[in-house]
């Protein structure tokens, strides 16, 4: 993997608990940092990436966990998403399209697959999940 080097400022607060969790959880600064920019601006991995994507998350923080669980689909492809369903249950739609929303289905698909996995994740830990997702026990 290619590399490059970045100096950032972060105010005391931001840093303390950068160092908090690496401590915590035996990784460095740099990991810590670039697992929280990559939760930010996450790019749903492709089939073939999903499994080693996933199996990482064991390294990751709970707040990471969260803030993945948090994470969905852009609201643009999730309003192309219904525009292109509502087309399609009242005309149908064209090839081009049908393989547009295959696409976006398979997006929505694995997005649900590494929510329901950091969520399973932090229920592991003993975080009540069902209170979260509003299930009553």
């Amino acid at each position: 993997m290619n590399e490059k080097a970045l100096t950032l400022t972060l105010n005391n607060e931001a840093y303390e608990r950068i160092q908090r969790i690496a401590n915590e959880t035996h990784r460095s600064l740099d990991s810590i940092v670039a697992n929280a920019i990559n939760i930010v601006h996450i790019s749903f991995p492709d089939n073939a990436a999903l499994d080693n994507y996933l199996a990482g998350f064991t390294d990751y923080t709970d707040d990471e966990l969260w803030a993945i669980s948090h994470i969905h689909i852009p609201l643009m492809q999730e309003i192309r998403l219904q525009s292109l369903t509502e087309k399609g249950n009242e005309s149908g739609l064209t090839d081009e399209e049908q393989i547009e929303i295959d696409k976006l289905l398979d997006t929505l698909d694995r997005q649900i697959l590494i929510r329901s996995e950091a969520l399973s994740l932090l229920q592991q830990r003993g975080h009540n999940i069902k209170r979260y997702l509003g299930i009553k026990s």
